[in-house]
């Protein structure tokens, strides 16, 4: 029985990623939390994506404090 939840939990989770209500949120989102713009995203910069990267664990990480509360 706890089989059959997880994968109905992951394949809620995943129909509500790709509907259509939230596909136009994620440039937005990532432009957020990465503090570019999705035109400077698309450049192949290694210092860009590290930037990226490192404000996507932060922002992840304080998310995970924030939900700890």
């Amino acid at each position: 029985m706890n089989d059959i939840n997880i994968f109905l939990t992951l394949g809620a989770g995943f129909l509500s990623f790709i509907s259509p209500c939230t596909l136009p949120l994620y440039p937005a989102f990532l432009s957020y939390i990465t503090g570019v713009s999705v035109k400077e995203i698309t450049n192949e910069n290694a210092m860009l994506q590290r930037r990226s990267m490192l404000h996507t664990l932060f922002f992840l990480l304080g998310l995970r404090s924030f939900l700890l509360l």
